[in-house]
């Protein structure tokens, strides 16, 4: 699936705006392949869609 800069723009905006976006998933810069799949894994494993509704969450947590 491709994610264009504008519809992350767009996500963003709805967030701020107080308007439903389904979660938002930032890569912090330094953060390594390995950490990025362990976070991912995890929030798979043991997140709800409801935990990251209207959130921005960094990669690496």
């Amino acid at each position: 699936m491709k994610t264009s800069l504008l519809s992350i723009k767009n996500n963003y905006d709805d967030l701020s705006q107080h308007r439903q976006v389904p979660g938002i998933f930032v890569l912090r810069p330094k953060a390594t392949i390995g950490q990025i799949i362990e976070d991912l894994i995890l929030i798979a494993l043991v997140g709800e869609p409801q935990d990251y509704q209207n959130r921005i969450t960094y990669i690496p947590l």
